[in-house]
């Protein structure tokens, strides 16, 4: 134990030999005659510390009796320098036992080691002995512990991203290897200072990971904690005082280097002064952080409140059973579709459940249906919702108010812990809340804003995505028709304090979106685009040094194989993941698949079929269907991702350009190592590209002759790109069927200046290409998957073949 540690153990040497046994003996003697150890103090790093630098008191300033002759010798084994202390255990008892036999030895020191207390004594140093040679061997034990398999494991789990076990794993090596290199190297990466001040102080401050919102939650202290060592990452916060709302939010530590705030500030509010469904959003200035909208900017705002939680089909049901869609005065906005007012009762009679009543068009008879009280209200127009407002005496937010509350700086982690599951739940089932404390923001159903798109008013803005959308959708403005009553349009409201005249008007006012309408470009020419081809898209056929990595048959649909090649440029390697059907004979129709653009933001691809928010609904029918399934891990996805994100378009537009470059040579690589199986049909093979895959298509078929047919599913064209990287310069040099599907009012890719131009501009004949838009918007997959998926099915036994 630390209070018999040699000073060489204790700074962890190791050069450590019989002399560190006479050390203890000697703390053992010293503590027998001094009544205490030499060495004392709060904690055993402090004691371990006392016995590298400091010297013991003298024993006789506790006992002045002691001989100098008893003193000198245990100060011989107390040496700091092995080289300075008895070379023997024998040696030091023969020093002991002259001292026992010269003349004068005062009787009480005789009485102390007289037998048969020596024999005791010699117990006791015996057992002494064994004790630090078990101490000594557990130490070295755990040194190497901390230096082979600690560090390690500390690498690893910063590489995965979990920095609190990265941290608990580097506080216990560093009891054993304090000063290591590696250690010291790698704390910046696992930890930053952190602090945490509260208005007023001395609240109670607790904390747990994020990714465990099951977990227990850990006390850290009271307000204000300055400059504390905390480990990186997003964590959940709850802070406590005595007659003040407790709250509970989102901050993340980020690392030193970044340049991000590393102080977490909360307000505390007086008990009762916030209605308990409701968050108060401090004054703040507003601002707007989503795609797809022209550049806003910041407002300063008052504080406000906003719901915690969607309102749900028992709030809405008040509002129906007090006679809501019959009294006018909560109805206070024209009605208005194609641009022509609709008369109030007219607008009542189309307001109807799925059963002819009064109520949104998700219900039955008037009300919703058994058992979901506490879910969400769903299938309500923008007037409704509205309506719904002012007979509570709340108001629609506006989109500077509901991004401001939504947090979608830290959309990432949110998203993996949301509704996108293809269902709805009960309000707050899920537990991805934001800063605020707010719940569903992402995910379970969508909610109407105030704001409009444009002056006429034909579209509103309906934010944060429903249970079926593509959970990117948390982070992009949607809108759709004020009529639109999907089952997935519902409403969270507002509480602006102060009214809304407090609010500045310009948060009120229609925001335009920021898209390019490409049905005013001209492609470029067959000789420029000639260009691209030959010379910056070609690439050499070389070596591949294909291996199948591992195998997993752990789903009865399909076997898994995850590959691994070489890349067509910078020495790199594509990992690909190729799925081939269970019950069906080689060889396989094979679809090469290119993802969602959610790829971009995952870490790790060995959960590629079954991670959330990824959708394998979106492909996993076509394994189904009896064809084989190449998933490559394409430059910028999953493990090959950018460590500061893609290179935007308009900030780094030679570097996009390139990017896209290398993710056509992926796709092409990926056939290459197709072409090596003898279970693939090489005749039959598809591209099956989905929102960025299907934007990336163009250039990924024109550039490819060994693929027989193309899907794009809710694709088109997107923000303007360089010349040599831009789809639109491609579309022209497809030749083979495409099949393109799209929802009406995609947010992403609007389908008369963004689909539409996509689909005229393919240069495939007319009767070898179709396009079919459904009712909804970027995520109509979630409605019309069933319809959809018998479409792409039909496509490609059309121009594949039936599978056999």
């Amino acid at each position: 134990t630390p209070y018999y540690m040699s000073p060489e153990q204790a700074a962890g040497s190791e050069d450590v030999d019989a002399r560190s046994d006479i050390y203890a003996l000697g703390c053992v003697l010293y503590e027998m005659l001094a009544g205490q150890p030499p060495f004392v103090g709060p904690s055993p790093q402090s004691v371990m510390q006392q016995h590298i630098t400091a010297e013991p008191p003298r024993i006789t300033q506790a006992r002045p009796e002691v001989p100098a002759e008893v003193t000198t010798a245990v100060a011989r084994a107390l040496k700091k320098s092995p080289a300075d202390r008895y070379a023997t255990a024998a040696q030091f008892a023969l020093e002991l036992e002259r001292i026992r036999k010269a003349p004068g030895l005062p009787a009480a020191i005789l009485s102390a080691i007289r037998q048969p207390k020596i024999a005791a004594t010699a117990v006791a140093i015996m057992a002494a002995l064994v004790m630090t040679s078990a101490w000594l061997l557990n130490r070295n034990r755990r040194i190497r512990w901390a230096e082979e398999q600690a560090l390690p494991q500390i690498v690893n789990l910063i590489g995965v991203g979990d920095h609190l076990a990265a941290y608990r794993q580097a506080e216990e090596a560093e009891r054993y290897i304090p000063d290591h290199p590696m250690l010291t190297a790698l704390w910046p990466r696992i930890a930053t200072e952190y602090s945490i001040t509260t208005d007023p102080a001395d609240a109670e401050i607790y904390f747990k990971d994020y990714s465990a919102p099951d977990g227990e939650w850990a006390y850290l202290g009271r307000s204000p904690l300055a400059r504390i060592r905390f480990p990186i990452g997003v964590f959940r916060w709850r802070i406590r005082k005595e007659g003040y709302e407790t709250v509970e939010t989102v901050h993340a530590t980020p690392e030193a280097a970044s340049g991000l705030d590393s102080v977490l500030s909360v307000t505390l509010h007086e008990r009762g002064s916030v209605p308990p469904t409701m968050a108060r959003v401090s004054a703040r200035r507003l601002r707007v952080d989503l795609g797809y909208l022209r550049r806003t900017e910041a407002l300063d705002a008052p504080a406000y409140l906003i719901d915690k939680y969607e309102v749900t089909n028992a709030q809405f049901k008040e509002f129906v059973d007090a006679g809501g869609y019959t009294n006018r005065d909560y109805w206070k906005h024209d009605i208005v579709t194609d641009g022509t007012a609709v008369p109030w009762d007219a607008a009542m009679a189309a307001f109807r459940d799925r059963t002819g009543r009064r109520g949104p068009a998700t219900w039955e008879a008037g009300t919703y249906p058994d058992g979901q009280e506490n879910y969400p209200v769903g299938g309500i127009s923008w007037y409704e919702a509205v309506a719904y407002a002012e007979f509570v005496g709340k108001s629609l937010p506006t989109v500077y108010h509901w991004s401001s509350a939504a947090d979608t700086d830290h959309a990432q982690i949110i998203i993996a812990h949301s509704n996108y599951g293809g269902e709805p739940a009960p309000v707050g089932s899920h537990p991805g809340v934001g800063a605020h404390g707010l719940y569903d923001m992402a995910g379970n159903v969508r909610e109407w804003c105030w704001n409009a798109e444009d002056d006429s008013r034909s579209a509103r803005y309906i934010l944060g995505g429903g249970w079926g959308d593509p959970s990117y959708v948390f982070r992009v403005a949607d809108s759709r028709p004020p009529w639109d009553r999907s089952p997935e349009n519902g409403v969270r409201l507002v509480e602006y304090i102060g009214g809304e005249e407090a609010v500045p008007q310009t948060a009120f006012r229609p925001l335009p979106r920021s898209y390019f309408d490409f049905r005013t470009v001209t492609p470029v020419s067959d000789e420029q685009f000639q260009f691209y081809r030959d010379q910056l898209y070609a690439y050499d056929r070389t070596e591949l040094h294909a291996a199948i990595e591992s195998v997993d048959e752990s789903v009865p649909l399909w076997r898994k194989e995850k590959i691994t090649f070489d890349a067509a440029y910078g020495g790199e390697q594509v990992t690909a993941y190729l799925f081939t059907p269970n019950g069906i004979e080689p060889p396989y129709q094979t679809v090469i698949y290119f993802p969602t653009g959610i790829a971009r933001s995952r870490n790790n691809s060995d959960q590629i079929d079954r991670q959330q928010g990824l959708h394998s609904y979106f492909w996993e029918f076509l394994v189904m269907s009896g064809r084989a399934l190449l998933y490559p891990v394409y430059k910028g996805t999953y493990e090959r991702r950018f460590p500061r994100g893609s290179p935007s378009s308009s900030e780094a537009p030679v570097a996009n350009r390139d990017w896209r470059i290398q993710l056509s040579k992926d796709f092409r690589r990926s056939i290459d190592y197709l072409e090596t199986r003898s279970d693939i049909d090489q005749e039959r093979l598809a591209y099956y590209g989905v929102s960025w895959g299907a934007n990336m298509g163009p250039i990924n078929v024109a550039l490819e002759d060994r693929v027989r047919t193309a899907v794009f599913l809710l694709g088109g064209f997107g923000a303007q790109l360089r010349p040599d990287a831009d789809p639109v310069n491609f579309a022209p040099h497809v030749r083979i069927p495409v099949l393109m599907i799209n929802g009406e009012h995609d947010y992403a890719f609007p389908i008369k200046t963004s689909a539409f131009p996509m689909f005229d501009f393919l240069g495939t004949p007319d009767e070898d290409k179709m396009h079919r838009v459904y009712p909804g918007g970027h995520g109509m997959w979630g409605h019309f998957g069933h319809q959809a998926r018998q479409e792409i099915l039909d496509w490609l036994d059309r121009y594949l073949g039936p599978v056999n």
